[in-house]
């Protein structure tokens, strides 16, 4: 196995309708960042995926997505990770605030999330499926997006989990929290701070298990931010945020706080300053001498010479390296963890540092077909039911995987699915053995 798990860390890059346009200001920007990122991959080596810390789109829209898609898409294939190795969270650019403005409900129940006891009205959205379908609405098209990467919580949260292998055979959990629930036009530092919810940024403490929490907003723009900040100093080891558009580095305790700047701000700010990393992760030691080695390439946007570049510390250094702390902890004898579509469940990573989790795939794939071939893929397998005609599109499609494994057919899924992309299937990850 890779000694180092690394990936790509992007934020705040803002596709917009302008992204598709014959004038696009911003192509030749990303152009120059994907022929970095080649020139920087070849220091780190190789890259295992894509952490993206919200603001994928600029006005929450339908088509920035399908733009937004296509080009992680393809800057997968340039990295040589599979398309499906990213990991996405929204932001408040990811939020369609039309449809906000269209509902007087939805209005009311963000200045009910704002002004009342924070930590009661989040309890009672997650009992009340009802209002949390609602609030969700201008999310509609982030919602759909960020489903084909299986970024998307159980009805029971507003976060996502995923596990993947680290090198001493612990587990790195990715959380990504979600600010963006009740986000729109008022939003600002002071009395219009946004709600998360303390157990967003509480995960739990287990052996073996490190954990990575992404957020957009930084803790300054969140309802209880101190309580917030001493969960994740106790929970997390790395966080990671987007928003301000300007990078900082800092380690608190024993975690380290990264705040992205963004691939593209707006121009007319007063910094504009395109940014992104690489953060590679890897355990030092072992027993009770463990550590987690955190190291960050930072890349910086030169203007006069219209290239990124590295952006070097005082010393002249390309990489930021943190070591930090952990607990007593060795591998079982039996460390296989279980494929499943359910949350936080986890992926391997082969020797050449790549993460390999067929059920992301599978989601991925299957979300990449027409609606209409996923329809008929669903129906032949008997994955509709009359439960579903409530449910949301998404949800539907989430429920007809989930069906697909509670049924135990999750190996004829897999093959309906690598037949219409038209590719050799090899070996069935989901086949039964005897």
């Amino acid at each position: 196995m890779s000694q180092e798990l690394v990936f790509l860390h992007l934020s705040d890059i803002h596709f917009s309708k302008r992204s598709s346009s014959a004038y696009d200001p911003d192509l030749d920007l990303r152009r120059e960042l994907v022929a970095d990122i080649l020139r920087a991959k070849d220091k780190v080596q190789s890259c295992s995926g894509i952490l993206v810390s919200g603001d994928i789109a600029f006005s929450g829209k339908a088509d920035e997505y399908a733009k937004a898609r296509d080009w992680l898409g393809e800057l997968c294939k340039n990295l040589k990770c599979p398309e499906e190795a990213v990991w996405v969270v929204p932001g408040n650019h990811d939020v369609d605030r039309d449809a906000i403005r269209a509902s007087s409900i939805i209005q009311d129940k963000h200045q009910r999330l704002r002004k009342g006891n924070h930590e009661e009205e989040v309890r009672r959205l997650h009992e009340d499926a009802e209002a949390l379908q609602l609030l969700q609405r201008p999310l509609a098209g982030y919602i759909r997006f960020a489903g084909a990467y299986d970024c998307l919580p159980d009805p029971q949260h507003l976060f996502w989990e995923d596990l993947i292998e680290l090198n001493d055979k612990s587990l790195l959990r990715i959380r990504g929290c979600n600010s963006a629930i009740i986000s729109g036009e008022s939003d600002d530092e002071n009395e219009n701070r946004l709600v998360v919810g303390r157990t967003q940024m509480l995960p739990p403490n287990e052996p073996g298990v490190v954990n990575l929490v992404m957020c957009h907003h930084p803790l300054d723009w969140l309802h209880d931010r101190d309580n917030l900040k001493d969960n994740l100093k106790a929970r997390a080891r790395v966080c990671l945020f987007g928003h301000k558009h300007s990078q900082r580095l800092e380690q608190l305790d024993d975690t380290v706080f990264i705040m992205a700047g963004a691939v593209h701000p707006e121009r007319n700010e007063g910094k504009w300053e395109p940014r992104y990393n690489f953060i590679g992760l890897s355990v030092l030691g072992e027993a009770n001498k463990r550590s987690l080695s955190v190291n960050i390439w930072p890349r910086i946007w030169d203007d006069i010479c219209k290239v990124f570049k590295a952006d070097l510390d005082n010393k002249g250094q390309d990489q930021r390296t943190y070591v930090l702390p952990l607990p007593y902890w060795q591998p079982p004898v039996d460390t296989v963890v279980p494929v499943s579509l359910g949350l936080g469940h986890g992926s391997e990573v082969t020797a050449e540092g790549k993460i390999v989790n067929p059920k992301r795939r599978l989601v991925y794939r299957f979300h990449s077909l027409p609606y209409v071939t996923r329809m008929e893929i669903v129906g032949k397998l008997q994955l509709v039911a009359e439960e579903d005609q409530d449910l949301k599109e998404e949800a539907r499609q989430i429920q007809y995987l989930r069906r697909a494994e509670q049924n135990g057919i999750l190996d004829q899924l897999w093959t309906a699915v690598e037949q219409q992309h038209g590719v050799d299937i090899g070996e069935n990850p989901f086949a039964k053995t005897v």
